[in-house]
């Protein structure tokens, strides 16, 4: 009972500001920039309470940012984790929480995974991208769909279309050519844009076994992918409209880990997914009305060609289907107070060739009320959602239940609520330094994904939701020091406690069967600082240095007599960071950049043979436009771990060694 009171309380909160007359004169919309900004500097925003680093399209080139992936690693508090070479998988976790909890947002809309959760980065070429940005535990805005409200959220807005085309050739086969077209009528602008990507990936690199060591190449890793877009964009001041239809189809082979004295070549993966979405917003004299709505079709086929299976061959097929709308109102009550509702519907669907639970489903409603209120240099922001999963699934009756006869037929419903606040203050501001302080605290929770609930020897449908709480402060600022004309120094220092219960882990029953439970209780102590500095050299010259460097310590605190209390989770390193520095020049721009990370551990119990060395990457751009017939080529070399230093993310996944990339981009 209290649940349905709790959300008629929501609906009516929802309903009154949505009954508001809508017909108000116009007046003219906020529209953000992302164009040629001139600051290169990871900028970190306090709109409100919680923290957002963002790199615009500026900054990505002035850091020598190669790929998405490349971006992700310069922001901090990220964790990469990176199966190696194009065609590898590339996931991304925040301040130990997990890929799960890392919402993943394009152009404003989530991107789903229901069956596991995780957002592989490969599938978002960097071209396609004006910005990518991290907004952890709140989002800047008031006003945004609930499921972009994460623990943590990576945003990635794409370029508008324009009239390019591009080549992008590299190592080990790499050829990606891409073009982009647009028309505008009136108001409206039509566009149409198409990339392809293919890839040997066969790099090499150094097999050690005992004292003996070989040079091996990573084979049996060719990848085809290929897209096409069509877009609609509709503006008139107060309203804009926005549409997307997108089509993509990979095909690659799967190298595997590296194992000793055998090399396999007999996976292969094929996916496809097709996305629709639109997007609807305006603004009047009293707020922001939102209404977007987004579906996406996704087929994964593996397939392994081996003789110990039955009939020398293994397939597994999966489909998904996400739907989903999101609607949401903002109302301005004078300059110190602002509201807004939002309500998210979801139904996500997995169904496959296996021959067990190849039908499940999930309807999700999320609300979400949020109020904002500013006075003196405050800002203060709170929000409260309501979280609401329903979860079906149809069993094959020819086959025996799995985890005994009273098993329920579906995962159990959760309805939950989670609270934020966040705070910022202003606390100086001058024509030459402006400094401000944020504070805050968020309870987030993700649902189990479907192969955690259902997949074969592995699932448990009693799992319940991880409950992560977070809490964190911080300071940042800008400076323009006296006497040093023209430069401009950006630093950010941010603090942080994080805690993760019922954490899900899969713990072996026999060697061939593996059940996930609710065990682990995690906590996260951290710091991120980030700095800045942009100076003019001469005329016509321009000295940039940025970089970031992140402090993790990720524990398990479960059980105070376990072997692996306390120690530090997998793959996080306790260290990390980047820097670059770029040279703008009459000539070009010149980019030096690195990353690092220190030591992590493949294992929960920190095994010696399990652990995976510190690692340095040291990469170099050039980069120069050209004027021609009015238009514009922009010509760029990339050279990729410049050392040649061999190295993994994870374990028994070499990374690629020295590599090379060059690209043509016409602009007309």
């Amino acid at each position: 009972m209290n649940v349905f009171m709790s959300f008629a309380r929501f609906l009516q909160v929802g309903l009154l500001l949505l009954v508001v007359p809508f017909g108000a004169s116009a007046v003219v919309l906020d529209t953000l920039s992302l164009g040629e900004a001139r600051a290169v500097t990871v900028r970190r925003e306090v709109k409100n309470g919680a923290p957002t680093w963002t790199l615009d399209s500026v900054a990505l080139q002035t850091r020598g940012v190669v790929t998405t992936a490349d971006a992700l690693r310069r922001l901090p508090s990220v964790n990469l984790r990176d199966y190696g070479g194009a065609g590898g998988l590339k996931m991304v976790s925040v301040r130990g929480l997990g890929a799960s909890h890392t919402v993943v947002t394009h152009d404003g809309l989530p991107v789903g995974d229901a069956r596991t959760g995780q957002i592989d980065f490969r599938r978002f070429p960097l071209h396609r991208l004006q910005s990518v940005s991290l907004a952890v535990a709140d989002a800047p805005e008031l006003l945004v769909p609930v499921r972009a409200l994460g623990a943590a959220t990576v945003q990635m807005q794409s370029k508008s279309v324009g009239k390019v085309a591009g080549l992008q050739a590299g190592s080990w086969g790499m050829v990606s050519p891409f073009a982009a077209w647009s028309l505008r009528i009136g108001r409206s602008t039509f566009g149409a844009s198409a990339d392809y990507y293919r890839g040997d990936n066969n790099y090499p690199f150094i097999l050690t076994n005992g004292e003996l060591r070989t040079r091996e190449r990573r084979d049996h890793s060719e990848m085809h992918n290929g897209a096409g877009e069509l877009s609609h964009h509709y503006t008139d001041g107060t309203t804009e409209v926005s549409s997307r239809l997108r089509y993509q189809r990979d095909r690659q082979q799967l190298p595997g880990p590296v194992t000793l004295y055998t090399a396999v070549g007999t996976e292969r993966l094929a996916d496809q997914d097709a996305i629709a979405q639109t997007t609807f917003r305006q603004r009047t004299p009293w707020g922001r009305f939102l209404l977007a709505a987004k579906h996406s079709w996704q087929e994964r086929k593996y397939t392994n060609v081996d003789g110990q299976y039955p009939g020398g061959r293994l397939e597994q097929f999966y489909w998904q289907r996400e739907s989903y709308a999101t609607l949401g109102v903002q109302r301005d009550f004078g300059a110190q107070w602002q509201m807004a509702y939002a309500a998210d519907y979801t139904h996500a669907s997995l169904n496959s060739n296996l021959r067990v639970d190849n039908r499940v489903r999930r309807h999700s409603l999320q609300q979400g009320l949020s109020l904002r209120h500013r006075h003196g240099g405050w800002t203060t922001t709170a929000r409260a959602l309501l979280h609401q999963h329903w979860n079906r699934v149809r069993v094959t009756s020819d086959v025996e239940p799995l985890f005994g006869e009273d098993e329920p037929p579906s995962a159990e419903d959760v309805t939950r609520f989670t609270p934020s606040l966040s705070l910022s203050r202003q606390l100086l501001k001058t024509h030459r330094a402006t400094l401000s302080a944020n504070l805050y605290y968020q309870e987030m929770f993700r649902m189990p994904t479907f192969s955690e609930t259902y997949y074969f020897h592995y699932g448990n449908r009693r799992l319940r939701p991880e409950l992560s709480r977070q809490m964190g402060a911080g300071v940042s600022g800008r400076i323009s020091p006296e006497g040093w004309s023209g430069a401009v120094v950006d630093f950010s220092i941010d603090a942080y406690h994080n805690r993760v219960d019922d954490r899900i882990v899969a713990i072996p029953l026999s060697p061939n069967i593996w059940r996930t439970m609710n065990m682990s209780r995690v906590r996260s102590l951290g710091m991120d600082a980030t700095l800045g500095v942009e100076t003019p050299v001469k005329t016509g010259h321009r000295l940039s240095i940025n970089g970031h460097y992140s402090y993790q310590r990720v524990g398990d605190r479960a059980n105070p007599s376990s072997t692996t209390y306390n120690l530090q989770l997998p793959y996080i390193p306790q260290h990390s960071g980047s820097l670059s520095i770029s040279w703008e020049n009459p000539w070009g721009m010149l980019v030096v950049s690195g990353t690092a990370a220190s030591e992590r551990w493949a294992t929960h119990d920190h095994a010696v043979t399990t652990s995976l060395r510190p690692y340095a990457e040291l990469g170099v751009s050039l980069s120069r436009s050209f004027h021609l017939a009015g238009h514009r080529l922009d010509a760029r070399l990339d050279v990729t771990n410049l050392t040649d230093h061999q190295y993994e993310i994870l374990r028994r996944y070499p990374m690629p060694g020295r590599a090379w990339r060059t690209s043509l981009v016409y602009t007309f």
